[in-house]
């Protein structure tokens, strides 16, 4: 016979490990994909925003030293005393003319004052004149060598030529160019000017302000390869001032020229060159027109995102596995316990209710455990409690059989006594025996155990008229029951032991004993109470011990016996309860359920 394959979905821990699956792996697994998809643009515009801050942060470095450059000029251009003094034939005079030497000291005094103050001491201030001297805050005055070297640079040309107009240079390497500093690069950021005397509009001489390179002490890369990033000077006419990073495809840098960079309101783009797609960011410099470009290619920039995006997802997925483990480990602890319960439970279906379940803890578990447990031990009780009953009362029918042995042999004795005493003439002694007869037939009857309590009476007046043989008069007995309660049921054998009792622990003549019935609710209750010499209360307590001995032993049924007999038939609730006072009489209080007719005949 093939054996039906359980359902994992059946069990607890089955359905647990759905739930689990179904509505936490399933969601987080989405939800880690989706972050996972969706963090490459997020991470991406980080990037894109930081290296925009550094392009802004450099272009912003670069055009605020040019302004500080053109405030500078402006003071100097602006100045008469300055443009006076370019005009003034014959300074030479100076070292032995005073008021020349006066002019010479205040406006070489101006120059260092803006170095120093709008500037910066590194700084270099230089005047041309057109009569071949020259005034530098580096060096003062100079001969007109020096005078020669400089007409011959470029910038002299270019700047006579924009007449009043900036000329910037990024990297000036000329005549004025001071000493070199060691592991920096020796060049100057240098805007000249054209001065012109304001009363005539001529020209009256050249300015020459020059800075520390800002490519140097900005945050732009070295000029040397392995950064991921390459940064460009350009010129707003597309000429390129300045390369800084890796050397790139002369096509990137062509495309990024052509372009001419980005315009001011523009910062990102994406551009494609030479099989590769870069990221463009930039920043204008109003004061220069120059835009600082920086190109980084987009394969690194994806490199660098998988390799965030990776971390991530493994950090993810191992405190994920974590909080999994964490879990499925709690919840076989919880199945395992709903297991051990549910063994207990199969132990006791098989009969063994030693069987109990371990509590630990205070959950909603461990209190179904403990209210297992406490049903176990009272199913236990119970059922030991049967058992004992059922002893009982085999014990007692076996009694019953054993004592109907006697009767039967003494009964079919009495008739033959009775005939005799009827073929003798005697009439009396028949009767005697004919009610005794009645009697013994009554004990020996198998298989009625209850009788209506107008049989039972009857009986009990049977059972008295034998009695008046031996006291006479000397016992009177009085009933008074209802008649409707006539056809109540009761055990047979009830009350004829407890009147037996009376009669021989009475200790009382003339004897009286009264029989009342009434009912309370459901309930069926007799009373029979005597006028004899009563008991004291340890006698009393000792009338229901197992120790107690049958007071009737005519009939082998004791007060006791009585007691157990209807507990064992209706239940706890029933039986006989004794009050006594020592010389004035016992009462015995019979409990019985309140039912009509007989249900068992002979």
């Amino acid at each position: 016979m093939l054996r039906r394959i359980k359902s994992p979905l059946t069990s607890i821990r089955g359905k647990i490990i759905l739930s689990f699956i179904l509505l936490i792996l399933i969601p987080i697994t989405i939800i880690i994909y989706n972050v996972y998809v969706s963090s490459q643009e997020v991470v991406r515009r980080e990037v894109n925003q930081s290296r925009q801050e550094a392009v802004r942060h450099t272009a912003s470095s670069i055009d605020g030293t040019a302004e500080r450059m053109l405030n500078a000029s402006h003071l100097i251009v602006n100045d008469p005393e300055v443009a006076a003094y370019l005009q003034t034939s014959h300074r030479q005079g100076w070292m032995t003319d005073y008021p020349s030497f006066q002019q010479f000291t205040s406006v070489h005094k101006k120059l260092m004052n803006i170095r120093d103050i709008l500037l910066d001491s590194n700084a270099v201030v230089a005047l041309l004149d057109f009569g071949g001297h020259v005034l530098s805050t580096a060096a003062g005055f100079e001969e007109p060598a020096l005078y020669e070297q400089l007409r011959k640079e470029a910038w002299v040309q270019e700047t006579l030529r924009l007449e009043g107009w900036p000329y910037w240079q990024l990297a000036y390497q000329g005549t004025l160019l001071p000493p070199p500093q060691a592991g920096a690069e020796n060049s100057l950021f240098v805007m000249s000017r054209l001065i012109k005397d304001s009363s005539n509009g001529k020209a009256a001489g050249l300015l020459l302000i020059g800075l520390p390179s800002p490519m140097e002490t900005s945050a732009l890369p070295a000029k040397t390869t392995g950064t991921d990033r390459v940064t460009l000077l350009i010129k707003k006419d597309g000429q390129l001032l300045d390369q800084r990073g890796p050397v790139l495809p002369q096509e990137v840098v062509n495309l990024a020229l052509r372009a001419n960079a980005l315009s001011p309101q523009e910062e990102y783009r994406s551009v494609q060159a030479d099989g590769q797609r870069f990221a463009l960011n930039g920043a204008f410099m109003p004061h220069l027109g120059w835009t600082v470009v920086q190109l980084a290619p987009e394969e690194e920039l994806q490199s660098s995102l998988g390799q965030i995006k990776n971390q991530s997802l493994l950090w993810l997925l191992i405190w994920f596995l974590i909080f999994t483990c964490a879990f499925a480990v709690v919840m076989l602890q919880f199945a395992k316990r709903i297991g051990r319960l549910l063994h207990s439970m199969d132990r006791v279906g098989q009969g063994d209710f030693s069987s109990r379940v371990s509590v630990r803890g205070s959950d909603e578990v461990s209190q179904l455990g403990l209210r297992f447990n406490e049903m176990v031990g009272r199913l236990e009780e119970l059922i030991l409690r049967l058992s004992e009953e059922q002893r009982r009362k085999e014990e007692a029918r076996f009694q019953a059989l054993q004592a109907q042995i006697n009767p039967h042999f003494l009964f079919n004795t009495l008739n033959s006594i009775k005939w005799s005493a009827m073929l003798s003439g005697a009439q009396h002694v028949s009767q005697m025996i004919t009610k005794l007869g009645k009697l013994l037939e009554i004990s020996m009857r198998a298989g009625r155990e209850r009788t209506t309590l107008q049989e039972e009476l009857s009986h009990l007046e049977m059972y008295m008229d034998l009695q008046k043989l031996r006291f006479h008069d000397n016992i009177r007995v009085h009933v008074e029951v209802p008649e409707r309660l006539m056809s109540c049921e009761i055990l047979q054998f009830t009350l004829q032991p407890i009147v037996e009792n009376s009669i021989i622990h009475g200790n009382r003549s003339p004897l009286e004993v009264s029989i009342t019935a009434h009912e309370e609710g459901d309930k069926l209750v007799l009373t029979i109470s005597d006028n004899g010499q009563g008991m004291e209360p340890d006698q009393l307590e000792r009338v229901f011990t197992d120790g107690a001995p049958s007071h009737a032993k005519s009939t082998g049924i004791g007060i006791r016996n009585v007691n157990e007999r209807i507990a064992m038939h209706f239940g706890p609730g029933y039986g006989l309860r004794l009050s006594s006072v020592p010389g004035e009489g016992t009462t015995v209080t019979v409990t019985l359920p309140l039912a009509k007719e007989a249900t068992q005949h002979d």
